[in-house]
């Protein structure tokens, strides 16, 4: 069916992880769909995310479509990389505050 199925979880349960990703292909398309909780993370943090991961896949899919797949592949100096503090920080975010 095309049509949405509607929420997995009622507005009364509680989550068994603070974020959720699936991921499908329909038609050939990657699908991701991120589930978080609005009482938990900023909208913003997890687009954030979202995006960096958007960025890690289309460096994968790049390296695996390069003409010299057998050459290892090294680190670059991508603007999108986050720092050792911003991925402690946007951890400690998506925990709510919590200690790690």
């Amino acid at each position: 069916a095309h049509e949405k199925a509607g929420a997995d979880l009622g507005s009364s349960s509680r989550r068994s992880h603070l974020l959720g990703v699936a991921g499908r292909v329909v038609e050939g398309s990657l699908e991701i769909a991120w589930n978080f909780s609005t009482n938990r993370h900023s909208r913003e943090t997890i687009e954030r995310l979202a995006r960096s991961y958007l960025d890690e896949l289309r460096g994968i899919i790049h390296l695996a479509g390069s003409s010299d797949s057998a050459k290892e592949a090294e680190p670059d100096d991508r603007q999108h990389e986050l720092s050792q503090k911003e991925m402690e920080d946007l951890l400690e975010e998506l925990q709510g505050g919590e200690d790690l």
